[in-house]
């Protein structure tokens, strides 16, 4: 049996529960508890608000991202069991805009590159012929 443990993975004060550890056997797939309305207060930088529930990850990420930050690989939002017990660490960004959703989710970004006939389509997205 192994336990899959949610950390809180920053200091600072929760504001919310993190999920329970769970026990599971090899072969299990877990999708990870949502957590959307966890908040870290009492971070370094105030003037920036609270720093809300951005997403798990399966190493530690030791900064607060920014509505410029790109969104870090790594995000999970589930979990293989192998051999081995799983940590997943919250990610966590700021809210300075106070709507409860990470700014940087506020930034979606589209990459396009021209394709036949000079037509614009984003990728990995085409065009029916």
């Amino acid at each position: 049996k192994y336990t899959l443990t949610y950390d809180q993975n920053l200091q600072g004060v929760l504001e919310g529960a993190l999920p329970q550890e769970g026990v599971y056997v090899s072969g299990n797939t877990v999708v990870l508890d949502d957590a959307s309305g966890l908040s870290l207060s009492g971070t370094a930088t105030v003037d920036k608000g609270d720093a809300v529930f951005a997403g798990w990850s399966l190493t530690p990420i030791s900064s607060i991202l920014s509505k410029t930050d790109t969104m870090r690989t790594g995000i999970v939002e589930q979990v293989t069991f192998t051999d081995s017990d799983i940590t997943v660490y919250a990610v966590w960004a700021w809210d300075e805009d106070d709507d409860g959703i990470p700014d940087i989710m506020n930034n979606p970004s589209v990459t396009a590159s021209a394709g036949e006939n000079g037509g614009v389509v984003p990728a990995g997205l085409f065009w029916p012929k």
